[in-house]
């Protein structure tokens, strides 16, 4: 496994091509933060449009919130998530505020259910995660 990188605004060759057996395919995804060679690099844009094709296809981006209700089970549950082939690549503690539970939850404003709903997401924390997977919204 070899890798090489190129410094688009320059426009040269930053790293010539090498040996690296460290880093794998799974691990460049928008986002992702990598260590090569002991720089800290951030992944924020693919180089060409059929480089993007091939990696958006095999990895798929989803959201996923612990609710307060399950606050002492989260390790449990980053577990099983894990253990599924997701990879976590952002996460968030949070307390909402009433306002905040509202506009999140406006698409069932009207409804019966809705200041309920209000009142438990902002009743403790939650912790929201994207989560990275191959099929990852089907899942």
């Amino acid at each position: 496994q070899t890798i090489e990188m190129y410094d688009l605004k320059n426009r040269r060759i930053f790293l010539k091509r090498s040996q690296y057996p460290n880093l794998t395919l799974e691990d460049l995804y928008l986002g992702a933060a990598i260590s090569i060679y002991s720089r800290q690099l951030k992944v924020v844009e693919y180089g060409d449009t059929f480089t993007k094709s091939h990696f958006e296809n095999q990895r798929e981006r989803t959201f996923a919130m612990i609710k307060p209700d399950c606050y002492n089970h989260i390790g449990k549950i980053i577990d099983r998530i894990l253990q599924e082939g997701f990879k976590i690549t952002n996460i968030k503690m949070h307390r909402f505020t009433v306002n905040q539970a509202r506009q999140f939850y406006s698409e069932h404003d009207g409804k019966q259910f809705y200041q309920d709903l209000v009142n438990f997401i902002s009743s403790d924390v939650s912790v929201g995660m994207e989560l990275i997977a191959g099929n990852a919204i089907a899942k």
